[in-house]
């Protein structure tokens, strides 16, 4: 993975309230999956709360 890419994924989960909206943008233009294939997979699936309290990145 290209280093501007890493650097902005670091950025969306660190510093970013809500790091969804970064995913449903990649996934809305189509970006998804150049960059994050293993994250398209997960779409629909139930994620555990206590597992993922603070960073939500997909939309149920």
């Amino acid at each position: 993975m290209p280093s501007d890419v890493m650097d902005k994924l670091k950025e969306v989960l660190l510093n970013d309230e809500n790091p969804a909206e970064y995913f449903e943008m990649l996934r809305s233009t189509e970006q998804l999956r150049p960059w994050f294939a293993e994250l398209k997979s997960l779409i629909g699936m139930r994620q555990r709360i206590q597992t993922f309290r603070k960073i939500r990145i997909i939309k149920q």
